[in-house]
């Protein structure tokens, strides 16, 4: 009987291990006002979860070190009024896309009168990952985030076409080309949008306050000060089509191509 005590001690123990091994991490205060409603980490990393509440904000958090590193407060719509704006966050949605890697290969060939050498070399550009978040409230509005811009006051797309709220969000991305993708949205107006999406470089001008600045010499020889040009990516998106329903939506999924029916299973079906 002794022995068997002792066993059950030890498995006692083993499971209390185990228990505190896979305890959950608790972060602390969420910082919202009221209620949080909705979680959704980054599709393609494990570092950035979002947390939306019903205060209207959403919150960006760094997984790593369990600290906020963006706020996205709802932008006031000059129709509405502090008293009658319903502002409380309804659906949220990250950009699902990956880093992609661009290999390039150039050979040279070297002659001599004995031998010839061919060096060939390999680049590889790889392009950032993007992070865009899509918010959709409760008044029909969504605004799409993308974190690596510096001034989001002015980055920050607003789409105002939804009447009620807003439920679900997606893009279908065009893995060919990047720069046109295609952004679903729907909610409880019974209606579905879909937006083309695309991406324009403006050349902004030059902040003499940098420390960038190149002198070069004109023809005689005097000292002229360059400012050099700065570009910004700018996101931008419009409206194709309006599908209605007839009846409030509360889930979409966007299929990818290669998950949709093909034209002989529907017509024998």
């Amino acid at each position: 009987s002794n022995t068997n005590n002792s066993n059950t001690n030890n498995s006692n123990t083993n499971n209390s291990n185990n228990n505190n091994n896979t305890a959950p991490k608790v972060w602390g205060k969420s910082g919202h006002s009221l209620p949080v409603t909705l979680m959704e980490f980054h599709p393609n990393n494990n570092v950035f979860v979002a947390t939306a509440s019903v205060d209207g904000s959403v919150r960006i958090w760094d997984v790593r070190g369990s600290y906020v590193t963006h706020v996205f407060r709802p932008l006031l719509n000059p129709e509405e009024t502090s008293s009658n704006r319903r502002s409380s966050v309804t659906s949220i949605r990250w950009k699902a896309t990956t880093a992609s890697t661009t290999t390039s290969t150039s050979t040279t060939t070297t002659t001599t009168a004995s031998t010839t050498t061919t060096t060939t070399t390999n680049q590889h550009e790889q392009k950032e990952q993007q992070l865009v978040i899509a918010i959709g409230r409760e008044d029909g509005s969504i605004a799409i985030h993308n974190l690596r811009d510096e001034d989001q006051e002015t980055s920050c797309v607003v789409l105002r076409d939804h009447v009620s709220a807003v439920t679900c969000m997606d893009w279908s991305s065009d893995n060919n080309n990047n720069n046109n993708n295609m952004f679903v949205s729907s909610g409880r107006d019974a209606v579905l949008n879909l937006w083309k999406s695309s991406t324009t470089t403006i050349i902004a001008a030059p902040d003499k306050t940098r420390k960038t600045r190149q002198t070069k010499k004109n023809k005689k020889g005097n000292p002229v000060v360059v400012e050099p040009k700065q570009s910004m990516t700018r996101a931008t998106y419009q409206r194709i089509h309006t599908k209605p329903v007839y009846e409030q939506i509360e889930g979409m999924v966007v299929l990818k191509q290669q998950q949709q029916p093909s034209s002989s299973s529907s017509s024998s079906s």
